[in-house]
């Protein structure tokens, strides 16, 4: 699998993206990931209200679309904001 991984690593220059659902491992992958190739992680979550409000975020649709219609209804509006999030990501 390691194996795997460093090819993988070379092919795409140094750039992993884990997207998923909150409380999926997606932090703890990138830390056990980010110290195997000895680089920096960014993890969105420290960064998510400045990186989507660049893009017009709006907190309050947000609550009223989770009270609404639930996660998945949230997840919905998120990802515009994820995808732009991770376009921001990749130019730093």
């Amino acid at each position: 699998m390691l194996k795997l991984l460093k090819w993988w690593w070379l092919f795409i220059k140094n750039i992993i993206v884990l997207i998923g659902p909150e409380g999926t491992g997606k932090t703890t992958i990138g830390k056990l990931l980010a110290s195997h190739f000895n680089v920096n992680q960014y993890t969105l979550d420290r960064h998510r209200d400045e990186l989507y409000n660049e893009m017009g975020y709006d907190a309050i649709h947000a609550k009223n679309l989770f009270a609404d219609g639930g996660i998945w209804a949230l997840y919905s509006y998120w990802k515009p904001f994820e995808a732009f999030s991770v376009k921001s990501i990749k130019r730093t």
